[in-house]
């Protein structure tokens, strides 16, 4: 099938506010209808803030990543100084009662 032209109306409700895009564009003789329709798509979208949504929801998402990754590495230095503490106490009670121990812990 041969198409000449592509229509792309959307709608978007924003509060108490219906607001309508639309775009016809024609399509040249080496174009994809494919690529075009994507391409209107796109605009109507951009042009009713869809993307702009789906870009700040992206983000808060990886705010919340970060946010859950920090709390993680605390918490993991938190229990390698409490491990280290612990070590070193078990680094002089050998030590007291003259027990050799093997130096080859990773921290």
């Amino acid at each position: 099938m041969i198409y000449n032209s592509i229509s792309y109306e959307r709608t978007r409700r924003k509060g108490d506010d219906i607001i309508t895009a639309k775009v016809d564009v024609s399509i040249e003789e080496n174009d994809e209808p494919q690529n075009v329709m994507e391409l209107a798509q796109a605009f109507i979208d951009s042009q009713l803030g869809f993307k702009a949504d789906a870009v700040e929801e992206r983000l808060q998402t990886l705010k919340r990543q970060c946010r859950d990754i920090e709390v993680e590495k605390r918490n993991l230095e938190s229990s390698l100084d409490y491990a280290k503490a612990k070590w070193e106490k078990v680094k002089d009670f050998f030590a007291k009662y003259n027990v050799p121990i093997d130096d080859d812990v990773p921290f």
